[in-house]
């Protein structure tokens, strides 16, 4: 066993050697990172044969090695039994070097080894159970103060049950889930709990059916939190991912569709959409409609050799010429607001770099440019494809623009984007004109 842990610690720092170390951020306010882990993975997962980190285990140990500064603290939790597995901690005001690290994490990598010798998953859902987790968190969090948190969660993000009318393997519930009889159901006072929490959902494989399944299980756990008072910043299966732990990051904007919530149903991706026999009126946006409450754009691209590409999403605001990027993310005057957020790379069939979305609410059309920026150093010549999606007022039926950007620029030529073929403009007043907006009657 002493050598497995020698053995162990000599992979893990030397990771952490070859990395950035977390300690050039965030010195002034120590940070408690509860880990949530489901033991209904592959025994790979979490362990190899060789008995090293497994994916699900390496992300824990990237976090407590390169990401965690002194004052910090891990709490390492299996989520099946509530158990918890580890908890590291560096002291207040120490330098930590690779030495200080070793001796500080050897007795808790000892306890995960023991835990996890042997161990076999009664399935290989990833099953996290987050309603129930949810109960122990709120007990957990609720004696904790003058600390800030952040909550990580390995496993998978499709919930499991023996009810199918719960089961999220072919869809995911609708609204009504939150107000009605259900394991989702939210008392309201938990949001003083978790506010402010921002949770990091780290699944190491693809569970789902395809991208509209993901979409919508991924914004059921985005209310599900934002409900709790939590925000959710990171869902994807990048372990890498560990990386934006202690991050000022934000997180996307869900708000309750009033319509979903009249009846509980599952919302299946692949369903065929059936005949609505009832009159439908068309409304088409006027000239003079410029203004609309919510709009909801996600950039999705990819390129035709599977050379890595970077598209960067920009939001010109007129007349105050700012800009809402990955660089300035967040933009409020009054009811007028727009925000960026972007996921990291996804294995998802389809989607081969990720998605940028940006979030305007109440902004005059007239009044915006929306801009996308091919950015990347080589090749020179590289042929990016990809999509804008736009959802209006949180309508199901969401519009598709085609893009195709041919050159590269590193994004400092935004003065030039009219000249430039590393630019590409999409007009979103002209878009809305020219669109009829299908709406059912009351």
């Amino acid at each position: 066993m002493k050598k497995r842990i020698i053995t162990l610690l000599t992979i893990v720092l030397a990771v952490s050697c070859c990395q950035n170390t977390a300690q050039s951020r965030n010195h002034n306010s120590s940070t408690l990172i509860i880990v949530g882990i489901s033991p209904f993975q592959e025994t790979s997962t979490i362990l190899t044969k060789q008995k090293k980190p497994g994916e699900a285990l390496q992300v824990v140990l990237n976090i407590v090695t390169s990401e965690m500064n002194s004052g910090d603290e891990l709490s390492l939790i299996d989520t099946d039994n509530l158990r918890e597995v580890a908890y590291f901690k560096y002291p207040d005001n120490i330098t930590l070097t690779s030495k200080l690290r070793k001796q500080y994490i050897s007795d808790q990598l000892r306890k995960i080894l023991i835990y996890y010798k042997d161990k076999k998953p009664e399935n290989t859902s990833g099953n996290l159970n987050l309603p129930r987790f949810f109960k122990l968190l709120k007990d957990r969090i609720s004696i904790i103060e003058n600390k800030k948190i952040e909550i990580v969660l390995i496993g998978s993000p499709i919930y499991k049950s023996k009810n199918p009318k719960f089961d999220f393997g072919s869809g995911w519930l609708s609204d009504a889930a939150f107000v009605m009889d259900t394991p989702f159901k939210v008392d309201r006072e938990n949001a003083k709990v978790f506010r402010n929490i921002k949770f990091h959902m780290i699944f190491t494989k693809d569970p789902f059916k395809n991208l509209k399944h993901r979409e919508g299980v991924e914004r059921f756990w985005g209310l599900f939190i934002s409900l709790h008072g939590g925000e959710l910043i990171t869902f994807t299966p990048d372990i890498k991912a560990y990386e934006r732990i202690k991050e000022d990051l934000q997180s996307q904007f869900y708000t309750i569709d009033h319509t979903d919530t009249e009846f509980l149903v599952l919302h299946e991706p692949d369903r065929h959409p059936k005949t609505i026999k009832k009159k439908r009126k068309i409304k088409r946006y006027k000239q003079n409609d410029t203004l609309i409450s919510n709009i909801n754009i996600q950039t999705t691209w990819e390129t035709t050799n599977g050379s890595s590409a970077d598209i960067d999403t920009y939001l010109l605001i007129k007349p105050k010429a700012i800009t809402v990027n990955w660089k300035n993310r967040y933009y409020q005057e009054g009811i007028q607001k727009a925000f960026f957020s972007k996921d990291f790379e996804t294995n998802i069939s389809g989607v081969k770099n990720g998605f940028e979305h940006i979030h305007i609410n109440n902004l005059d059309l007239k009044n915006v440019e929306l801009w996308l920026n091919n950015f990347s150093n080589y090749p020179k010549r590289l042929i990016v494809r990809g999509q804008i999606k736009i959802i209006i007022d949180n309508n199901n039926c969401p519009y598709y623009i085609p893009f195709e950007i041919t050159q590269q620029s590193k994004g400092n030529d935004f003065k030039n984007r009219y000249r430039s073929k590393a630019w590409k403009e999409i007009n979103l007043y002209q878009f809305i004109q020219s669109q009829a907006i299908a709406m059912q009657e009351d």
